[in-house]
C-alpha cells in the first residue's frame, strides 16, 4: 500500500509523511491502516543511510611518459543496491581530502565513457536522464583528470579521493577517504608501464564456530577458534596484468586493532586465499603461506608489508584477498600474544586497505 495526498483534487503519492502533535510536527517513518482487522503496512521512509562506497585508484603511466589516475567505485554489497541513486567522488581540495559531499571539488563536466552524468557521479537506478550504471556491486571506472590521452601528465604530488553513497530516500552515507601519490619521474625503461593500486575490502569477518561471521576479524586459538578474513572480489585480479606481463615493486596492507582483551602487542600472522567475496561461504576459505609480518598494539593502526613470497601469486592473479591465522605457523599451539581483534570494515572502511606497486611490459 501506498500514502497519498491530495492536491487541487489530484491524488499523488507521499514521499515522506507528517503528523501533528501538541504543536509540534514529527516525521512518520512507518504507517499502518487497519483493514479487516489487521494492521497493512501504508507508508515506510527509509531513514538508514547506505554504506560508505568502495574506491580503487589506480596509478597509470604510458609509453608516451603521460600519467594519470583510473578512479573506480561500487558500492559496498555483494549484490546490486536497488535503493542507490549515486555515488558522489570529490577530489583534493585546497592539498586535503574533501569533508563533505557538497564541498567545492564537484566535477560537473562529463566523463567520455559516462557521458549522461558529471563525472562526480556514479549514477544507478534509472536515477538522471541517459544510460546509468546497471550493478552497484560492480566496479566501474573513470579517469583523472578526465579524458586523459597517452601523454596527459599529472605532476608529483598526493591525490585525494573522497566518496559517498546516496539512496533514494536522500540519506547519505558516511565519507570514504583515499588517497594515491604522484611520485617523480618513473626511472624504468620507456617500455614498461609503471601502476599503482590502492584498494579497500569489500568483506571482512572471521570463521568461528564452523561459520563465516561478517564483521570484525578476530584471531583466537582457544574453543571457538577463530581466523579473519579480507575480501577483494576481482579488484585485484582485473586490474594487474591488464596491459602486460607485471612485476610486483612492492606491496602493502594496513591493519587497525582495536581495545580488545589481548596483550598489549599481539603478533600479526597474514595468509593469501582465493575466495572473492564473503557471501555464501559454507566451508572455511584455504589459507596460504602463513607467515608473521610484524606485531600490532592497542588502538593501533599500521602499513604492513606483504611477503615478497606472496609477489608471484599477485602477478599471477591468484589472490583475491588476505586474512590473519590465529597463531605462529611452526608452533603447535597458540598462545595470548597471538590473539588480536582487528577492526572491521564497517567500523574502518580502509581496514583491510592494499597498497600494490608494480610495472607491466606490454
Amino acid at each position: 500500500m501506498t500514502g497519498y495526498f491530495k492536491e487541487g483534487g489530484v491524488y499523488t503519492p507521499a514521499s515522506q509523511i507528517w503528523v501533528k502533535q501538541q504543536g509540534v510536527w514529527l516525521q512518520i517513518n512507518d504507517g499502518y491502516v487497519k483493514d479487516a482487522g489487521q494492521y497493512k503496512s501504508f507508508h515506510h521512509f527509509d531513514s538508514t543511510p547506505p554504506d560508505p562506497p568502495v574506491i580503487t585508484l589506480q596509478r597509470i603511466e604510458t609509453n608516451a611518459g603521460g600519467r594519470y589516475i583510473k578512479v573506480g567505485a561500487r558500492a559496498s554489497g555483494a549484490g546490486h543496491d536497488s535503493n542507490l541513486k549515486r555515488i558522489r567522488i570529490l577530489t583534493t581540495y585546497n592539498g586535503k581530502a574533501p569533508t563533505t559531499q557538497f564541498g567545492g571539488t564537484y566535477t560537473s563536466a562529463s566523463d567520455a565513457d559516462w557521458p549522461d552524468e558529471p563525472w562526480s557521479e556514479w549514477r544507478y537506478n534509472g536515477f538522471g536522464s541517459g544510460k546509468s550504471h546497471s550493478d552497484s556491486s560492480v566496479e566501474t571506472y573513470k579517469q583523472w583528470t578526465r579524458n586523459p590521452n597517452s601523454e596527459t601528465n599529472l605532476k608529483e604530488g598526493r591525490y585525494y579521493f573522497s566518496g559517498w553513497a546516496e539512496d533514494f530516500s536522500g540519506n547519505w552515507s558516511a565519507g570514504n577517504h583515499t588517497f594515491i601519490d604522484m611520485p617523480k619521474r618513473s626511472v624504468d625503461a620507456a617500455n614498461y608501464i609503471k601502476k599503482e593500486l590502492r584498494i579497500r575490502a569489500n568483506g571482512s569477518g572471521s570463521w568461528t564456530g564452523g561459520q563465516m561471521v561478517s564483521g570484525q576479524l578476530e584471531q583466537r586459538y582457544s574453543s571457538p577458534s577463530s581466523r579473519g578474513f579480507y575480501f577483494y572480489g576481482h579488484d585485484i585480479t582485473n586490474n594487474i596484468g591488464s596491459q602486460g606481463t607485471p612485476t610486483i615493486k612492492s606491496a602493502q596492507i594496513y591493519l587497525y586493532r582495536g581495545e580488545d582483551n589481548g596483550k598489549p602487542s599481539a603478533n600479526v600472522y597474514l595468509f593469501r586465499h582465493d575466495e572473492p567475496s564473503i557471501s555464501g561461504l559454507v566451508t572455511q576459505p584455504a589459507r596460504s603461506e602463513v607467515t608473521k609480518i610484524g606485531t600490532i598494539a592497542k588502538g593501533e593502526g599500521k602499513w604492513f608489508d606483504i611477503p615478497e613470497a606472496y609477489w608471484p601469486n599477485l602477478e599471477a592473479d591468484d589472490i583475491k584477498g588476505f586474512g590473519l591465522e590465529n597463531k605462529d605457523p611452526v608452533k603447535a599451539s597458540g598462545f595470548p600474544e597471538d590473539y588480536s581483534v582487528i577492526k572491521s570494515i564497517g567500523e574502518l572502511p580502509r581496514s583491510g586497505e592494499v597498497n600494490l606497486v608494480w610495472t607491466e611490459k606490454p
